[in-house]
Order: structure tokens, then sequence, then C-alpha cells
């Protein structure tokens, strides 16, 4: 996967938090039982948000290989992300939309229907944080064989 696809596929993502992060604060006024929920999943996004940010920044550096193999698992993980960050939006935007009973829908299946997203959210923050640590990994390794091995590894290349 090359540098500019992983790119901007973190910056869509960044794009689509962004956009949750602002629909999640006006449910939270509509919808006060939510709050705590809700805050769980905009601090989970924040972490991810803050991810997205290094791995652009380390894409951008030409001795870090984000790519290869691990660029190609680093954007399935940001597409994965961008759907699962878009059915949160999309369940907000549902639980809002039944008005009247929306705290008494919200108890009932929106807090599981969060929840169950904020676990999906969770697994993508940390498989990124891996991938960065990866990335760090391999710019911290000494110049012999053992790291020429991993480094390729890291490429694709073996």
């Amino acid at each position: 996967m090359d540098p500019v696809s992983i790119t901007a596929g973190c910056l869509g993502l960044i794009t689509a938090i962004t956009n949750l992060s602002l629909k999640a604060t006006s449910f939270v006024r509509a919808v006060r039982q939510s709050r705590s929920d809700i805050d769980g999943v905009n601090r989970e996004l924040a972490s991810l948000n803050f991810v997205l940010e290094l791995l652009i920044e380390d894409n951008q550096s030409e001795s870090i290989p984000v790519s290869g193999n691990l660029g190609g698992h680093i954007s399935g993980i940001v597409e994965n992300c961008i759907t699962v960050v878009k059915d949160v939006e999309s369940t907000l935007q549902t639980f809002q939309e039944t008005s009247l009973r929306t705290n008494i829908s919200w108890a009932a299946s929106g807090r599981e229907d969060v929840a169950k997203l904020l676990r999906s959210i969770q697994a993508h923050n940390s498989a990124l944080q891996l991938a960065l640590d990866m990335v760090a990994l391999y710019e911290s390794l000494p110049y012999g064989t053992a790291s020429v091995m991993f480094k390729q590894v890291l490429k694709g290349r073996l």
C-alpha cells in the first residue's frame, strides 16, 4: 500500500471522527441519559484521532516503512474503522429521530448498540497502536543481521 493511500485513509477517518464528535454532542443534549455512554465513545475517538495523527506523521517520514504488508494492514484497519464510526453515527441518528420516546429507547437498546460499536472502535484503535509500535521498533533497531531481517519482514519482502 502506498503512503498516499494510507495518509488519505487516515485523513478520511479523522474527518469521520470529527463529524461523529459533533453529532454526539448534539445527541447528548437531546438524550441526557446517554451522556456517560457517549463520553466513553468520545474518549476513544480522541485516542484514535491521536494515533491517526502519529501514523500520518510517520507515513511522511522516508525512513519509516509504513508500506508493504504493514501498510496494507493499516489501510484495512482504517477502512473498517471508518465503517464502524459511520455505524455509530447512524445509530445515534436513529435514536435521535424517535423524539418523544428517545430516553426510553436509548435505555432499552441504544446503550447496548453503541457499547458494541465502542468495543469495535477500541479493537481498531488497539490494532493501530500495535502498528505504531511496530514502526517505532523498526526505527529503533540498530543495523545488524537480525534488524535487517526484521526490516525486510516489515517491508513485506520476506
